[in-house]
């Protein structure tokens, strides 16, 4: 100390002796020696025993702290320079000043109060101060209430320590459980005393979970049970006590307090807690908000065991909870990577259950992860594919039944496995649901159709035929199928470009190409083309009249729509069809002979005029024009004109004119069948058809009336009333004469001529049987004279003239 320094205390304490004098200069050497203590402490590694120092010392402060006195206020200024050297020397002085009156710090470590200046052990002084000291450090300065005292406990001599050791003993590791559940039991009950607290309720309820899941660590079974009856009994509001008791278990076992890992804290004690949470979870219905507290179990529990998920998938096949236990695997396949696969697998494995809330739910969760997670769409369309090729399998593999699938067997028996089409549909669904949103395992399906039986087949076709609908019409893999599918998949590639082409929609191109070589090469069907026959040429469609008009009415009228553009949407209306109604009828009547039965070709002219709203009377029309035009006319253009006028009697002075213009073609030299067709049209337009009838030439007017005899009755009726000017001669004699008298006279002159020659027979078989008389002697003595031969000649000549 220097003199001034010195001069000036004795100037302020000037009724001081010398002892002050040195107390004050020893005060100061502590202060300095304490203040070079603190600024290394500060600077080196002594801020982590420093910060806990601090945070030890927060157990002393008070709840509410006094009002600052009105010095402090005043002589508060604010710290600059926070962080730097200047603002560390400034706060080592100040803890140097504090610790040395209140007789603290290195100076006062050893009797003598020798000290390394180098700092000491700050640990040792972190606990000596908080023992001995209690809470001087940071309770003086006005923080605390009351004035700091110093602390009056005596030490405990060693002598007295072992007289208490030997009057005490350790607690038994039953007696430490029981009070451990007493310290449980007394937490639990003081919940109600909180619910009614109003101030500070949320800090206390906090601290009472951090002290309730850490003593819940220490207890035994029965206190397990306590805790986990407690927590169940109301989930919603204490399941984040049990979440924290996990943590606190799962830190314990990993060794995150730095602790020796027991026995009582093992993965075993873990999965048994755990999983007396979820149990009664998941088989209790009474428990209210079971489905949150098992989502918040299995979102928030730090790890999953093997049981626990054993008990996930318990939950998730009971149908009443399906649509929740769905929401919670998709959340825990996005949320819990180590287990994604093993959740995703119960989804899967639930698109096949027998139960259809528990199918529909899980489909579409499987597809909103599908949509939403790339990760693992590999894993969902491979499951697809796999399951969709059970079907090519003799009978459904074992895996399709038992209690998860919900078709359980009585023990001791094998499940009935046979195809049919719900076994089907049980393989096909996720493939089904899946095929809008990943189109390129269609590829697939044409093999798995070519390997299956018929019947699979055809129940293929049905389950498969709404998710085709589903896809767009351009979509490239249809095309692909069509090109690459395999020998035995010809009816679902024709299936497919039946959807393509619904509604008018015009075959791609390719697809024709495609189609019309697999017609050419493989089938020998011609309703295989029928999808694509509308983007075919005319040419091409004229040559396979033969085959189509042999197809059943339901075909054929499908033919008939695709290639005269009917039922098109208004996106394809404005595209030209192959044909027009008149030229497909025409074609029809054109088809030869030798390629088709007639009966075939009568039988698709009839299912054309079915449809009267396609085949009007205009289009008959001009139909019989063209067909009029042919040499020689069409075998069934008769036929089609007089069902033309039975459909339409509008259009009988249409015919008229047509039968006249047939007279001037000579139609009587038509083909027979031509002929006749004319003759009976004339017939059904009596007494119109008069002056038709009547320029017949006289052999084909006999010829008219022997194929419809009535025919001739009705003419000789209307012959009376006939003004259309004069009849032939021969034409009016072939109308009068009879054919029935004529007939009749006919017969008579026959039966005449059959009897004479019997008569003759008989004379001469009489003749024949007669002797031979003598011949008489003449009188003329010459025998060889020739007047009797002239006689007889003449009697023989006048016989036959009478004859």
């Amino acid at each position: 100390m220097t003199d001034g320094k010195r001069s000036k205390f004795e100037h302020e304490g000037s009724s001081a002796g010398p002892t002050d004098w040195a107390t004050y200069k020893e005060r100061n050497s502590q202060i300095a020696q304490t203040e070079r203590w603190a600024l290394e402490g500060l600077k080196g590694g002594g801020r982590r025993c420093l910060l806990e120092l601090v945070i030890d010392s927060l157990a002393h402060f008070p709840h509410t702290l006094p009002d600052p006195p009105s010095e402090f206020i005043s002589a508060y200024t604010p710290l600059t320079a926070v962080g730097k050297d200047e603002h560390k020397m400034k706060v080592a002085h100040a803890m140097a000043t504090l610790l040395v009156d209140s007789n603290l710090g290195p100076a006062f470590l050893s009797a003598g109060g020798a000290v390394d200046e180098s700092g000491g052990d700050l640990e040792d002084f972190r606990s000596r101060s908080l023992t001995e000291g209690g809470s001087g450090l940071l309770g003086a300065g006005g923080l605390a209430p009351k004035p700091f005292a110093p602390s009056t406990e005596v030490p405990l001599t060693p002598e007295i320590k072992e007289r208490i050791q030997a009057i005490t003993r350790d607690l038994t590791k039953t007696e430490s459980e029981i009070m451990v559940m007493q310290a449980v039991s007394r937490i639990l009950d003081v919940e109600r005393k909180l619910a009614e607290t109003q101030n500070g309720s949320k800090r206390l309820l906090a601290r009472r979970k951090k002290i309730l899941s850490t003593l819940a660590t220490e207890v035994g079974p029965d206190g397990m049970d306590l805790v986990v009856g407690y927590i169940l009994d109301k989930t919603m509001y204490r399941m984040d006590v049990g979440i924290a008791w996990l943590f606190e278990e799962y830190s314990r076992i990993q060794g995150f307090y730095g602790l020796r890992v027991s026995d009582k804290h093992s993965q075993d004690r873990y999965n048994f807690i755990l999983c007396s949470f979820l149990r009664p979870l998941v088989m209790r219905e009474e428990i209210e908000h079971r489905d949150m507290g098992i989502r918040q179990l299995f979102l928030q529990a730090p790890l999953l065991t093997t049981e626990a998920c054993d008990l996930m998938k318990t939950y998730s096949l009971d149908p009443s909870h399906a649509e929740y236990a769905c929401a919670t695997l998709q959340s825990l396949v996005s949320r819990r990577p180590t287990k994604a696969l093993l959740f995703l697998t119960y989804l899967l494995d639930m698109t096949s259950h027998s139960d259809e809330k528990i199918k529909s739910t899980s489909l579409k969760t499987v597809l909103a992860i599908y949509q939403k997670s790339e990760k693992h769409r590999r894993v969902i369309e491979d499951y697809a594919q796999m399951y969709a090729q059970f079907v090519t399998l003799e009978a459904p593999p074992e895996i399709l039944f038992g209690e998860d699938r919900g078709r359980p067997c009585p023990p001791g028996q094998e499940p009935v496995r046979k195809w049919d089409e719900e076994s089907v549909k049980w393989c096909l669904g996720l493939f089904s649901a899946l095929l809008p949103h990943c189109h390129d395992i269609l590829l697939q399906i044409s093999q798995i159709y070519s390997s299956a039986d018929p019947e699979i087949k055809r129940q293929l076709l049905r389950i498969l035929d709404q998710p085709f609908r589903s896809l767009p019409r351009d979509a490239p893999v249809f095309l692909r199928m069509v090109e690459n599918s395999p020998v035995g998949a010809e009816t679902l590639v024709s299936r497919v470009a039946h959807i393509l082409t619904d509604k008018g929609a015009p075959p791609h191109p390719d697809l024709v190409r495609a189609m019309r070589e697999i017609y050419r090469t493989r089938v020998d069907d011609i309703r295989f083309i029928v999808p694509v026959i509308s983007g075919m040429t005319a040419k091409e469609v004229v040559a396979a009249l033969p085959k189509l008009i042999k197809l059943n009415p339901v075909v054929f009228r499908e033919v008939l729509y695709r290639l005269l553009g009917v039922n098109r949407e208004k996106d394809y209306a404005h595209l030209k069809p192959v044909f027009t109604a008149a030229e497909f009828l025409i074609a029809l009547h054109n088809v030869e002979a030798d390629r088709c039965d007639v009966k075939s070709v009568i039988k698709a002219i009839q299912n054309c005029f079915g449809e009267a709203k396609i085949f009007t009377q205009e289009v008959l029309a001009v139909v019989i024009q063209n067909l009029m035009e042919l040499d020689p006319l069409p075998t069934l253009f008769m036929r089609t004109v007089l069902q033309s006028v039975a459909l339409y009697p509008r259009l009988q002075g249409y015919i008229l004119n047509v039968l006249q213009r047939l007279v001037g073609k000579q139609v009587w030299k038509q083909p027979k069948q031509t002929f006749e067709g004319f003759v009976r049209c004339c017939q059904k337009l009596m007494p119109h058809t008069m002056q038709i009838v009547l320029q017949l030439p006289r052999e084909h007017l006999r010829t008219a009336f022997e194929i419809v005899p009535d025919m001739k009755r009705v003419v000789r009726l209307n012959l009376a009333n006939w003004k259309g000017g004069s009849i032939p001669q021969d034409i009016s004699e072939e109308i009068q004469r009879d054919p029935e008298r004529e007939a009749r006279r006919r017969a008579a002159a026959e039966e005449e001529a059959k009897r004479k020659a019997a008569e003759e027979v008989a004379a001469a078989a009489k003749e024949k049987a007669e002797p031979a008389e003598p011949p008489a002697e003449s009188e003329d003595p010459r025998p060889d004279s020739a007047e009797p031969v002239a006689v007889k000649k003449e009697e023989v000549e006048s016989d036959g003239g009478g004859a």
